[in-house]
């Protein structure tokens, strides 16, 4: 709840900064799964509180929140990270980001992959997370669903599916060396 709760008052701060701030942008993109479902995946950049030593066109200390909705505007999942987190081509170096980079980072993170829950790890294989309990994940993994998944970070992957009523939840996590 912390995180939604964060994540709203970001998007009404990112909407009052967005006419002066060119860190803050919006990308949002339509999402049609193959069970005909679509949904709405948004990325936004909220400027950082403190302008980057140098000031100017430095988005380095900018946050990124990802929010995937369904098309009647229920939120299936938020993710927030700073920035330099959630893109190792930004955060590896102390080298400015500069609005266009930013951008293109938000168009290429609302790029979700959609495959079938049947082609999920296994919920024992290394680097694998759910909170899922055996049951569910196998359930979910053997009703071959949509799967959704995104890039947290570089190294981290996040995947969400339907569970057995029909709604998409958190299906496992993957963090890849």
């Amino acid at each position: 709840m912390k995180v939604l709760t964060a994540a709203a008052a970001a998007f009404v701060l990112a909407g009052a900064a967005s006419a002066a701030d060119p860190c803050a942008q919006t990308r949002s993109a339509n999402v049609t799964l193959p069970d005909e479902r679509t949904l709405i995946v948004t990325a936004t950049a909220i400027p950082g509180p403190v302008a980057p030593e140098g000031g100017g066109d430095n988005c380095r200390l900018a946050t990124a929140v990802l929010t995937i909705h369904t098309s009647e505007g229920i939120s299936v999942s938020t993710y927030a990270a700073p920035v330099i987190a959630a893109s190792y081509d930004l955060g590896h170096t102390e080298a400015e980001v500069t609005a266009a980079q930013l951008g293109a980072f938000l168009d290429e993170w609302i790029k979700v992959d959609i495959a079938s829950s049947d082609t999920a790890p296994a919920m024992d294989a290394e680097g694998v997370t759910t909170t899922l309990s055996k049951e569910d994940f196998e359930a979910i993994k053997a009703s071959k669903a949509p799967m959704v998944c995104f890039k947290e970070s570089a190294f981290v992957t996040s995947c969400l599916a339907p569970d057995s009523i029909g709604f998409i939840i958190p299906f496992f996590e993957r963090e890849e060396a």
